[in-house]
């Protein structure tokens, strides 16, 4: 407990001794203070308020206890797993289909000869193919069972493919010739610039549908000439 100095009017009234002057208890002991009650604080958030921090809190723990599927933990960290996409390998039909872009377009494409070429397995079975021989490479190409309305420029548009446009002296070799009477009616003969280019196209156009019917493509016999005979002297 501490002592209360006393005030100034106090000391003064003693000391004149004019009067008795009486403390009182407040003007020499410290007033107790009254208890006071220690209220909590407490903060109240409105009610949209409120839900959208519950809703938030939910959400990141969602996140933190979940694994995303599109993430794979790899060593120390985590790596996406970035989506591939799956690229088809080219059939065996459509490996040479880049040569058609490099194709003269007024001439028949190498798909449209496949699309329409029989199987081997129709042509066993059809007396047009019966004993069916390619024959000795030649340049010259011998077609048959040619329909009724075939025209020159039809087969030109199928051979033609195997010719240097580019080059005069192919032009020059290139030649067809439609049978349209007589016994060789349905038939023709045509020329390429080289054995190379014949070859190619009886394995591309035999059993070619031509206007509806299988094309027979053989090479064509070459007429060589009879050597000379030496008369033997006696």
């Amino acid at each position: 407990m501490k002592l209360q100095v006393p005030s100034a009017g106090l000391v003064k009234a003693l000391t004149a001794g004019t009067a008795t002057v009486t403390a009182k208890p407040q003007d020499v002991f410290d007033q107790q203070l009254p208890a006071t009650t220690i209220k909590k604080l407490e903060m109240k958030l409105p009610q949209s308020l409120s839900d959208i921090l519950e809703a938030h809190t939910k959400k990141t723990e969602a996140v933190t206890t979940n694994v995303d599927e599109s993430t794979t933990s790899v060593g120390f960290g985590v790596m996406k797993a970035t989506a591939k996409e799956t690229e088809e390998l080219p059939s065996e039909n459509e490996s040479s289909d880049d040569d058609d872009e490099n194709e003269v377009k007024e001439f028949i494409s190498s798909r449209e000869l496949r699309k329409n070429r029989i199987s081997s397995k129709e042509m066993e079975s059809m007396s047009v193919f019966k004993k069916y021989n390619a024959g000795e490479p030649t340049t010259r190409l011998y077609i048959k069972n040619l329909n009724k309305q075939c025209e020159q420029k039809d087969l030109k548009f199928i051979y033609g493919r195997y010719v240097d446009w580019d080059s005069k002296m192919d032009q020059d070799m290139f030649s067809i010739q439609l049978m349209t009477q007589g016994r060789m009616k349905g038939q023709a003969f045509v020329s390429l610039p080289s054995e190379f280019a014949a070859k190619k196209a009886v394995k591309d156009t035999n059993g070619y549908q031509l206007l509806g019917k299988p094309i027979v493509v053989q090479f064509a016999r070459s007429s060589k000439p009879k050597e000379p005979q030496t008369s033997k002297t006696t």
